[in-house]
């Protein structure tokens, strides 16, 4: 049987891995070696995304043994080559935040994950050539 973590992990995964944007873009995973595409006739790296997720500590809601409150962000940065309008990095960055409404429920193996307030759209920043635009996706789980 997988990990609770394991199990909130995948939900969440799902969910990104079902990303309507067009043109649909790559992701970066945690943990798995990422090169992100070049476009044969510019030689510019294209868009990608990458993806993390960090969470609280569990917290016990009950002295018997029962689920625990569990908290925590999922990033998605969209990453571009710098050079574009400003608009056009946080359009894609709404496209995103848009796919993980407020109260959004991923049921998997048993665990449900909920979106539990609206994404936020970090302010982008430059990283070398790449503009970087986060959206903070919060999320709970009792599990």
């Amino acid at each position: 049987m997988p990990s609770t973590e394991t199990l909130i992990w995948m939900a969440l995964k799902r969910r990104v891995e079902a990303l309507d944007l067009s043109p649909p873009l790559p992701v970066a995973w945690p943990g798995m070696v990422f090169r992100p595409p070049t476009d044969p006739d510019t030689r510019l790296v294209s868009p990608f995304l990458t993806v993390t997720n960090v969470s609280a500590a569990p917290r016990r809601l009950a002295l018997r043994r029962a689920a625990h409150d569990r908290v925590g962000v999922l990033t998605i940065v969209h990453a571009a080559v710098a050079g574009w309008p400003y608009e056009k990095y946080l359009e894609t960055a709404g496209q995103i935040a848009a796919w993980f409404p407020e109260d959004l429920c991923l049921p998997y193996r048993g665990v449900t994950v909920r979106v539990s307030s609206r994404p936020h759209i970090v302010d982008g920043y430059l990283d070398g050539g790449y503009w970087r635009t986060p959206v903070n996706i919060p999320w709970r789980s009792f599990a």
